[in-house]
């Protein structure tokens, strides 16, 4: 059996794009995120949350506020990765927090 789950804690360093899927029936919201690596420099990491309501707050989704990230590593058919996450915790307010497996229609 397989599995996998990643943790990321670090600053969203892009501006936060919010769209329709394919099909037009789920929100995703897209973002990067900079984590510092054991040698200092910062790696990017693309982030994707489906299925979220269009009320979300973005002063909480913007660029250079803290974010913690809880997915799983998926890839595309040229081989580019995104972190599709299940929870989202923004570190400005702690009692924030997106739940994916919760909003998903």
């Amino acid at each position: 059996m397989d599995y996998q789950k990643i943790i990321l804690s670090g600053k969203i360093v892009s501006q936060v794009q919010v769209h329709k899927s394919k099909v037009g029936e789920v929100d995703i919201l897209e973002f990067d995120m900079t984590v510092r690596d054991s040698l200092k420099r910062d790696v990017v990491f693309p982030i994707l949350l489906q299925g979220l309501s269009a009320e979300i707050d973005k002063n909480q989704v913007s660029e250079g506020n803290q974010a913690l990230v809880e997915g799983k590593v998926e890839t595309d058919p040229k081989g580019r990765f995104h972190i599709l996450a299940d929870t989202v915790q923004f570190e400005s307010s702690s009692e924030e927090e997106i739940d994916r497996s919760k909003l998903l229609f």
